[in-house]
């Protein structure tokens, strides 16, 4: 089952099952193994997915995005770098990064 979160969550966050975010994260989004994150909102720090995760970023990320391993898709806009370190980043012509 999928979650969904629309509101403001303030401090960082997990994600460690699926979860759609329409609201907005104060802190620092770590997606972990078996977590799958759909961003349409925004986080206010910085995002980073480890081995056997998955994010979709359709959102904005005012921080840095990290992939450990995961896979990641950037559709939104990401006001920081994006660092590959392992996995699959891909990043659509749409996006929008401002380092």
């Amino acid at each position: 089952m999928q979650k969904s979160e629309t509101g403001k969550i303030v401090g960082s966050i997990e994600v460690d099952e699926p979860l759609v975010l329409s609201g907005m994260v104060t802190g620092n989004v770590r997606v972990v193994r078996g977590g799958r994150l759909t961003l349409n909102g925004m986080a206010c720090s910085g995002v980073t997915v480890e081995e056997g995760a998955w994010a979709m970023l359709n959102g904005t990320v005012k921080g840095g995005v990290v992939n450990n391993g995961g896979e990641i898709s950037i559709t939104g806009t990401v006001h920081g770098v994006v660092v590959k370190k392992a996995g699959t980043t891909v990043i659509q012509s749409c996006a929008v990064i401002k380092p």
